[in-house]
């Protein structure tokens, strides 16, 4: 039986050497979360950064704080994430580059009123953005669900809700065509830049239009490439031309 008193066993003092290492157990774990977190001025630069299409700072924002840290994570007032800020900027390069540390382009948390990625892409009208998504597995969304965001209350002038409410990555395209059709047909002449844009709408619509109706957007595909053989400027033109009225017609009989 034990000698020892209560009073002993009061007395009784904890080691210095142990009261030591939990203190530097806990300091050890205050560090690794501090780490893991982004204080308001790293938040507004990456935000910013992300706005303006700043890759070189927004690589070394997510470099600075790689200990495990999702860019999803992090927030601003109105629930955007860095991801969806970037989106909304048209910026593809930001896009890719947050995709790689881990954000995700399915995320279910939109922001403040509900606008996942690829909405917000869409209303940038950026083709390269929304395939940004597109080719990182973006799903696509059943728009006729989005008409609870014309009523939301986020500071947006109407029309810029019902946009986001009711535009489709096809809209995005087929607007992007007529505008492309029209200064094509004004200036009687089709510019290399203008093709680049259309070859990425049919990149853009690959993945819309079913399996089995593929060979007319190759067939489409060809003819681009069979234009730019061609040394007469008029019959260039007379077939570019063709070939974004033919997309058109294309994206009028697909159905989302």
């Amino acid at each position: 039986m034990s000698s020892r008193t209560p009073n002993d066993i009061l007395r009784y003092k904890i080691p210095r050497s142990h009261t030591i290492s939990k203190r530097n157990d806990q300091g050890s774990t205050s560090t690794r979360l501090k780490d893991m977190l982004i204080n308001n001025k790293q938040r507004e630069e990456l935000m910013t950064a992300c706005s303006k299409g700043d890759l070189p700072k927004v690589t070394h924002l997510l470099e600075e704080k790689k200990a495990g840290l999702n860019p999803d994570m992090i927030r601003d007032s109105k629930l955007r994430t860095p991801l969806l800020v970037a989106c909304a900027a048209g910026q593809a390069a930001v896009v890719r580059q947050l995709v790689r540390w881990g954000a995700d382009v399915n995320n279910p948390m939109g922001d403040i009123v509900g606008n996942k990625p690829l909405d917000l892409a869409v209303i940038s009208n950026n083709v390269d953005t929304v395939l940004a998504l597109l080719e990182n597995g973006a799903k696509i969304a059943n728009y006729a669900d989005n008409k609870h965001k014309i009523n939301a209350d986020d500071g947006l002038p109407l029309p810029v809700r019902m946009r986001a409410a009711s535009r489709t990555p096809l809209d995005l395209a087929n607007a992007r065509l007529d505008l492309l059709i029209k200064l094509s047909e004004e200036t009687n002449t089709v510019k290399m830049e203008t093709m680049d844009q259309v070859v990425e709408i049919i990149k853009l619509l690959k993945h819309f239009i079913p399996k089995d109706t593929m060979d007319e957007l190759n067939e489409l595909t060809d003819r681009i490439s069979a234009v730019h053989i061609s040394s007469d400027e008029e019959e260039k033109t007379d077939r570019d031309i063709f070939v974004m009225k033919s997309l058109r017609d294309v994206i009028s009989k697909i159905q989302i």
